[in-house]
């Protein structure tokens, strides 16, 4: 149980959950509450590291264009 959740999780992340795997997730946190928190702190850090990337990228890429 614990598992398939953490995988419903990974899923949801990365947006290659299915609408059936999103309702069981949906299911699971309906009976256990207290892994919302968990799942709300785990996205959290899910968007900083997906806008760090993002500046990276940006801030890589002016570099690689001044360079030329």
């Amino acid at each position: 149980m614990e598992d398939r959740f953490w995988l419903l999780i990974s899923l949801r992340l990365t947006g290659e959950g299915t609408p059936e795997e999103m309702n069981e997730l949906k299911m699971l946190l309906e009976a256990r509450p207290g892994m919302g928190l968990k799942l709300d702190i785990l996205e959290n850090i899910w968007r900083e590291k997906d806008e760090e990337l993002l500046v990276n990228r940006d801030d890589a890429f002016n570099k690689h264009l001044q360079r030329l």
